[in-house]
């Protein structure tokens, strides 16, 4: 066959599936059913009331070098359920699964603030403020 034949036949197969699924709605992105996702929570931590405003706070031990982040999203079955995670602290990387490594020099924890956002155009987003407690008065400042 030649190349001509052979791009045509390529192309009306394409133009088909698209307009097959469009019709059957097989895929949301094509058939206008986007789901959003409505909320986005981490559930790790405790909600605490911090000058009136309640925030989500987690407190780990001075020296921790891991923690896996937990978060739900709403609905389940949200078209892109993708989020990702941001951090302005360089001692600290977080992979897209929410794995959390931290990598302070000796003595020098510091609180961390950590976003989730969705990736959906929703522009919904989550914050937890991570604190560090060597063990002694409690008492633990950003």
């Amino acid at each position: 066959m030649s190349k001509v034949l052979v791009f045509f036949i390529e192309a009306i197969t394409i133009v088909a599936s698209v307009v097959i699924i469009s019709i059957f709605g097989i895929n949301p992105e094509l058939s206008g059913n986007t789901i959003y996702m409505n909320s986005i929570n981490f559930t790790c931590g405790e909600m605490v009331n911090q000058d009136g405003t309640m925030v989500r706070q987690l407190k780990l031990p001075t020296g921790t070098t891991e923690y896996q982040l937990t978060w739900t999203i709403s609905p389940t079955n949200a078209t892109y359920p993708y989020i990702r995670f941001t951090c302005l602290n360089n001692y600290v990387t977080i992979n897209n699964e929410g794995r959390v490594t931290f990598a302070f020099p000796s003595g020098a924890e510091t609180g961390v603030i950590i976003k989730v956002l969705t990736q959906d155009g929703s522009g919904l987003s989550d914050t937890i403020t991570i604190l560090f407690d060597s063990g002694g008065s409690g008492d633990i400042e950003l």
